[in-house]
Protein backbone atom coordinates (compact mmCIF):
# COMPACT_ATOMS: atom_id res chain seq x y z
CA UNK A 1 0.00 0.00 0.00
CA UNK A 2 1.24 3.39 -0.86
CA UNK A 3 0.57 6.67 0.92
CA UNK A 4 -2.18 7.86 -1.47
CA UNK A 5 -4.21 4.65 -1.09
CA UNK A 6 -3.87 4.80 2.72
CA UNK A 7 -4.98 8.45 2.74
CA UNK A 8 -8.10 7.63 0.67
CA UNK A 9 -9.00 4.77 3.01
CA UNK A 10 -8.67 6.87 6.18
CA UNK A 11 -10.63 9.78 4.68
CA UNK A 12 -13.36 7.31 3.68
CA UNK A 13 -13.45 5.91 7.23
CA UNK A 14 -13.70 9.41 8.76
CA UNK A 15 -16.44 10.32 6.28
CA UNK A 16 -18.40 7.20 7.27
CA UNK A 17 -18.00 7.96 10.99
CA UNK A 18 -19.08 11.57 10.48
CA UNK A 19 -22.09 10.49 8.44
CA UNK A 20 -23.16 8.03 11.15
CA UNK A 21 -22.81 10.71 13.85
CA UNK A 22 -24.91 13.15 11.82
CA UNK A 23 -27.60 10.51 11.26
CA UNK A 24 -27.66 9.61 15.01
CA UNK A 25 -27.84 13.27 16.04
CA UNK A 26 -30.61 13.92 13.50
CA UNK A 27 -32.55 10.91 14.79
CA UNK A 28 -32.27 12.09 18.40
CA UNK A 29 -33.44 15.59 17.42
CA UNK A 30 -36.42 14.10 15.55
CA UNK A 31 -37.44 12.06 18.61
CA UNK A 32 -37.18 15.08 20.93
CA UNK A 33 -39.18 17.23 18.48
CA UNK A 34 -41.88 14.58 18.13
CA UNK A 35 -42.20 14.32 21.92
CA UNK A 36 -42.72 18.08 22.21
CA UNK A 37 -45.23 18.11 19.34
CA UNK A 38 -47.20 15.29 20.97
CA UNK A 39 -47.31 17.14 24.31
CA UNK A 40 -48.35 20.35 22.58
CA UNK A 41 -51.17 18.63 20.66
CA UNK A 42 -52.39 17.06 23.91
CA UNK A 43 -52.63 20.57 25.39
CA UNK A 44 -54.57 22.08 22.46
CA UNK A 45 -57.93 20.96 23.89
CA UNK A 46 -57.00 22.50 27.27
CA UNK A 47 -56.10 25.78 25.54
CA UNK A 48 -59.36 25.90 23.56
CA UNK A 49 -61.51 25.10 26.60
CA UNK A 50 -59.36 27.28 28.91
CA UNK A 51 -59.07 24.28 31.19
CA UNK A 52 -55.79 24.96 32.98
CA UNK A 53 -54.38 23.25 36.06
CA UNK A 54 -54.03 25.56 39.08
CA UNK A 55 -51.36 24.90 41.67
CA UNK A 56 -50.75 26.82 44.90
CA UNK A 57 -47.83 26.47 47.19
CA UNK A 58 -44.39 27.58 48.26
CA UNK A 59 -41.35 27.58 45.97
CA UNK A 60 -39.04 24.73 46.93
CA UNK A 61 -35.87 26.34 45.59
CA UNK A 62 -34.92 29.76 44.33
CA UNK A 63 -34.77 30.40 40.61
CA UNK A 64 -31.51 30.04 38.76
CA UNK A 65 -31.86 33.35 36.89
CA UNK A 66 -30.16 36.59 37.80
CA UNK A 67 -31.72 39.13 40.14
CA UNK A 68 -31.13 42.07 37.79
CA UNK A 69 -33.14 40.66 34.87
CA UNK A 70 -36.67 42.04 34.56
CA UNK A 71 -38.35 38.90 33.27
CA UNK A 72 -37.11 35.56 31.96
CA UNK A 73 -38.10 31.89 31.70
CA UNK A 74 -37.94 30.36 35.18
CA UNK A 75 -38.10 26.74 36.22
CA UNK A 76 -40.47 26.55 39.18
CA UNK A 77 -40.88 23.74 41.71
CA UNK A 78 -43.73 24.10 44.19
CA UNK A 79 -44.50 22.37 47.45
CA UNK A 80 -48.27 21.93 47.09
CA UNK A 81 -50.16 23.71 49.86
CA UNK A 82 -53.03 21.18 49.88
CA UNK A 83 -51.24 17.82 49.67
CA UNK A 84 -47.73 18.79 50.77
CA UNK A 85 -46.12 16.98 47.84
CA UNK A 86 -43.51 18.47 45.54
CA UNK A 87 -44.92 19.22 42.09
CA UNK A 88 -43.02 18.60 38.88
CA UNK A 89 -41.22 21.42 37.15
CA UNK A 90 -43.41 24.22 35.78
CA UNK A 91 -41.97 26.74 33.31
CA UNK A 92 -43.06 30.37 33.75
CA UNK A 93 -41.92 33.80 32.61
CA UNK A 94 -41.21 35.67 35.80
CA UNK A 95 -38.83 37.79 37.76
CA UNK A 96 -36.56 36.22 40.39
CA UNK A 97 -38.31 33.67 42.64
CA UNK A 98 -37.18 33.29 46.25
CA UNK A 99 -37.20 29.98 48.10
CA UNK A 100 -40.30 29.67 50.29
CA UNK A 101 -42.22 32.38 48.39
CA UNK A 102 -45.96 31.64 48.07
CA UNK A 103 -47.00 31.31 44.42
CA UNK A 104 -50.25 30.45 42.65
CA UNK A 105 -49.69 29.32 39.06
CA UNK A 106 -51.99 28.30 36.21
CA UNK A 107 -50.35 25.86 33.74
CA UNK A 108 -50.93 23.41 30.92
CA UNK A 109 -50.79 19.78 32.10
CA UNK A 110 -48.63 18.25 29.36
CA UNK A 111 -46.13 20.92 28.29
CA UNK A 112 -46.14 22.40 31.82
CA UNK A 113 -45.92 26.00 30.59
CA UNK A 114 -47.65 28.34 32.99
CA UNK A 115 -48.47 31.81 34.19
CA UNK A 116 -48.12 33.10 37.74
CA UNK A 117 -51.53 34.33 38.90
CA UNK A 118 -50.58 35.46 42.37
CA UNK A 119 -47.41 35.64 44.37
CA UNK A 120 -46.26 36.84 47.74
CA UNK A 121 -49.56 36.56 49.65
CA UNK A 122 -49.82 33.53 51.86
CA UNK A 123 -52.89 31.31 51.81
Amino acid sequence: MDFVTLKKMTSSIYRDILLRLVICFGGIMCIVSIQFIVRFTQDISHIIEKDYVIAKGHAVCKSKGGRNIDIEMQSLHLLDGDTGERLKEILVFSTYIEEGEYIEVEYLPHTRYGVIIERGKDE
